[in-house]
């Protein structure tokens, strides 16, 4: 069964950089810079792996077991919420062409 729910798609042409585990991405057109802690790097590093918001906020959840459920729920959407509106993810709910 198809899944409705937005896919998430890293933005192109951004370059990145990563200082003491933390990351900054940076993006030229329009100009956009922004810094994730270690946390946020592992998100990031996430999104290769899984492509929804749900996914990304269980995958958080599984590597932070000790954190209350819902402050991982409400930070996962913070940072995605920040991260699409700076142009550096893309919501689509387009499905994966056959194959990939």
């Amino acid at each position: 069964m198809p899944n409705s729910e937005p896919r998430l798609v890293k933005a192109g042409n951004l370059d990145t950089d990563e200082l003491n585990g933390e990351l900054v991405l940076m993006k030229l057109h329009p100009r956009r810079i922004i810094l994730l802690n270690p946390a946020g790097l592992a998100l990031w590093r996430g999104l290769d792996a899984v492509d929804t918001r749900a996914e990304v906020v269980e995958l958080v959840k599984e590597a932070l077991p000790g954190m209350d459920a819902q402050e991982v729920e409400r930070a996962v959407g913070q940072l995605l919420n920040e991260l699409v509106e700076g142009g550096f993810l893309t919501e689509t709910v387009e499905e994966p062409a056959a194959g990939s």
